[in-house]
């Protein structure tokens, strides 16, 4: 529930989750655009390296706000480029 509150640009916002007895799922916001995955690796998209550069320095500024989360710090185990963007 507390990740819920989480707001930060370079973030995709948690919204919601299910905790069945049976299985258990996490739902994000839609990316529009694709996610970061998509453009780093699909072969439909390419990224100059300004742009790559850009996408690494805001990725590192939301991993920061996450370590300086008002509400207290907020530990995270496994950063996926499909959840960046």
């Amino acid at each position: 529930t507390s990740l819920s509150h989480v707001k930060h640009p370079n973030l995709v916002s948690l919204r919601g989750y299910c905790d069945g007895q049976e299985e258990c799922f996490l739902v994000y916001e839609l990316c529009v655009n694709g996610n970061l995955s998509e453009w780093l690796f699909g072969k439909d998209k390419s990224l100059s390296w300004t742009q790559r550069l850009q996408i690494a320095l805001g990725s590192a500024c939301g991993l920061w706000f996450l370590h300086i989360f008002p509400e207290g710090c907020i530990v995270h185990r496994d950063i996926k480029v499909g959840y960046i963007i």
